[in-house]
């Protein structure tokens, strides 16, 4: 049990840090987006 649990952990934290990576990802390019929109409607 102890190892399946511990393997369970490392599984869901992979899986945790990999969806916070794939969140700032997105969030960086909505944030370019909206910059370079905000840049193209100034010019």
């Amino acid at each position: 049990m102890n190892e399946e649990m511990g393997t369970g952990d490392l599984i869901i934290g992979i899986v945790a840090a990999i969806g916070v990576v794939i969140l700032v990802v997105v969030f960086i390019v909505v944030v370019k987006n909206v910059l370079l929109k905000k840049d193209s409607d100034l010019q």
